[in-house]
């Protein structure tokens, strides 16, 4: 989004110096840092797949730095995204909640394609989430029946 943008006449909304990047320390700023834990909630749930790792001792480390790292990378990208597509001056009062909403809308707007980015985007959304549950679900149900499967399930 961020190179389409900028190759194709966008600028930087938003000044990008050291004032406006630094952050300030404050109960707001923790509370916002917090994001990034609710970002890896869930990561618990892989437990039940670790004995399917081949080497579970080394690769399951692996895998929660991996997720750590993934989701800082992703939180940063979309932040610095975000600010070259829209100004912080001015943003509309439902920002926080739909701000990839308003990303498509604009990206398709800019390419001629009206909200079919932002209808694209909502469907990928909605198809991520319908996947999210399922995962969620095997791996509770796995959990849960973890110490009763050699008693109680058919083979």
């Amino acid at each position: 989004m961020i190179i389409w943008s900028l190759t194709h006449g966008g600028h930087i909304a938003a000044k990008l110096t050291w004032t406006n990047i630094k952050p300030h320390l404050s109960l707001h700023y923790f509370s916002s840092a917090s994001m990034l834990i609710f970002a890896m909630s869930g990561a618990e749930l892989a437990a039940p797949y670790i004995s399917r790792l081949k080497k579970p001792n080394k690769d399951f480390p692996k895998t929660m730095w991996l997720l750590f790292f993934m989701s800082a990378f992703m939180v940063i990208f979309e932040t610095l995204g975000l600010a070259v597509l829209f100004d912080t001056k001015h943003v509309p009062n439902d920002f926080k909640m739909n701000d990839n909403y308003y990303a498509f809308q604009l990206l398709g707007q800019e390419a001629g394609m009206g909200n079919t980015l932002m209808y694209a985007y909502s469907i990928v959304c909605l198809v991520t989430l319908l996947v999210e549950i399922a995962a969620l679900i095997d791996a509770a149900s796995r959990f849960l029946a973890a110490d009763t499967t050699v008693q109680y399930m058919p083979s």
